[in-house]
């Protein structure tokens, strides 16, 4: 199961989402998830980055200019 920490719309249009696996404890940033509830999803489509929270949220601030988890 994922967590769905974030979603944001980036300029061009596009919808990312940073999700975090309680499988391997990782954090993930995907182009869709399948919601199961408005904060957990089953499935992760199309993952972009995967890694430890200092990385992704690295790359999450260059999409989103939020450094941060809200």
């Amino acid at each position: 199961m994922f967590q769905v920490q974030q979603k944001i719309t980036t300029l061009s249009g596009q919808e990312l989402f940073l999700v975090y696996s309680k499988f391997d404890g990782k954090f993930i940033i995907c182009e869709s998830v399948n919601m199961i509830d408005k904060r957990h999803a089953n499935i992760i489509r199309n993952p972009r980055h995967e890694g430890q929270l200092d990385y992704i949220m690295k790359l999450w601030g260059q999409n989103s200019g939020k450094l941060e988890l809200v």
